[in-house]
């Protein structure tokens, strides 16, 4: 991995990856850990399926997208680390203070502030990797960083399950809001900027960092525009599956929290870091024969994904529906670097993290926010015909999206070639 991982200075970033791996990780959890206690919650706050929906998704993601751009601006110029720093440490204090709500509009507004806390993570690190790392390398430094998510996944779906089934699900949200703010200490010691990075911003006129026409250069970009087409329908399909399979697995086959968590941490985890370093560094070496590997790989990975979907939504034996989601999440996994990739790769390097930032605002806004609120609304409308299992048809939108994000894939590598 070392000999891959190329420096574009003469430190090593190793460190500095595999601690913003780390946030990332956590950032996973914190706001994908409010799935896990849905049951809980609407039990306990007597709140609707579509409410769940809005909960686990538009009051978290509009103001997470939304405040994404600000945030990618400030960090093409002034200090990224220090953006995600401080970021860490604020929405770490939010997840904590989600353990004490006790109505609606005090969960809401918990998943707003923590949006905005968590806005400060994807763009400014993507750029800062992308910072210490050389293009023919930065697909397998992605990998690496990628690998966050599904680790995060991994140890902390089970700790949360656990948590909440032996302390409450209060406990849990205390717990992850610790482990933030110990893990913003070692950063504060460990990360830094990628060396002459601050004479290059410094040098920079002035007319090269105008919001509005950084923007519009990335927008007119016709490889950008189907980057975001199929990221926007991968980010549906990956909205309902996170959002709503702890309570899939509740409601049609009966699994406790705690289960669903341990399976959920085992496939979504474990297997999620195998093939998030594989996707990245497979993608590197097929790169070596044509450049248009790094779209082709994830659309043919979201291609056979939707199939995997279907098998785990459909499937009553439980091989069969580990196999679907133990597949479904290698072939996710797979893509997600790729992505990244492709993002510094279209995105003018004047304007890196806001590229990222611009993507990740159509991305969340479209995608995750609309996704899980759609599957809630279809299953009270469908429960009255199929009583409880009627989450098993509304996730179905989930790989038919799939199936459409791998077709705007293909089509991208066409231009990523010209």
């Amino acid at each position: 991995m070392n000999a891959r991982l190329t420096a574009a200075s003469g430190r090593s970033p190793l460190v500095t990856l595999l601690v913003i791996c780390a946030i990332v990780a956590l950032n996973s959890v914190d706001r994908n850990m409010l799935s896990l206690v849905l049951p809980v919650l609407k039990q306990e706050l007597h709140l609707s399926d579509t409410t769940l929906g809005l909960l686990a998704g538009p009051a978290f993601m509009l103001v997470y997208a939304v405040a994404g751009l600000p945030m990618a601006w400030l960090a093409d110029r002034w200090s990224r680390s220090q953006i995600i720093l401080l970021g860490l440490a604020f929405w770490s204090v939010v997840t904590a203070a989600t353990g004490l709500a006790t109505t609606t509009l005090q969960l809401a507004t918990a998943r707003v502030a923590l949006g905005l806390g968590e806005a400060t993570t994807t763009a400014p690190a993507s750029a800062l990797i992308a910072d210490h790392f050389l293009p023919r390398s930065r697909a397998a430094a992605f990998s690496v960083l990628t690998c966050g998510a599904p680790l995060g996944i991994m140890l902390g779906f089970p700790l949360v399950g656990w948590v909440s089934a032996q302390h409450g699900w209060r406990s849990a949200f205390y717990l992850m809001g610790a482990i933030g703010l110990l893990l913003a200490i070692i950063m504060r010691f460990t990360v830094r900027e990628a060396p002459g990075r601050s004479v290059a911003v410094a040098a920079m006129p002035a007319e090269r960092l105008k919001l509005r026409d950084a923007m519009l250069l990335a927008l007119r970009s016709r490889a950008f525009q189907l980057l975001v087409l199929g990221g926007t329908l991968l980010s549906v399909s990956y909205g309902v599956m996170t959002a709503w399979s702890p309570t899939f697995l509740l409601r049609v086959h009966g699994l406790a929290s705690q289960a669903a968590g341990g399976y959920l941490g085992l496939y979504r985890g474990l297997f999620g870091i195998a093939a998030s370093l594989g996707g990245g560094l497979l993608v590197t070496l097929f790169m070596r024969r044509d450049g248009r590997w790094l779209a082709w790989l994830p659309a043919l990975l979201c291609l056979l994904a939707g199939p995997a979907e279907v098998l785990f939504l459909l499937a009553s034996d439980s091989r069969a529906w580990q196999a679907g989601l133990g597949l479904d999440t290698l072939l996710v996994s797979g893509a997600t670097p790729c992505t990244f990739a492709l993002l510094v790769t279209v995105v003018d390097e004047r304007m890196r993290a806001l590229g990222v930032a611009l993507y990740l605002l159509i991305f969340h806004l479209i995608g995750q926010s609309f996704g899980p609120p759609l599957v809630g609304a279809l299953n009270e409308h469908l429960a009255a015909a199929v009583g409880a299992t009627a989450i098993r048809y509304s996730m179905l939108s989930a790989p038919v999206s799939m199936i459409l994000a791998g077709l705007a894939f293909f089509r991208l590598a066409h231009h990523l070639h010209r």
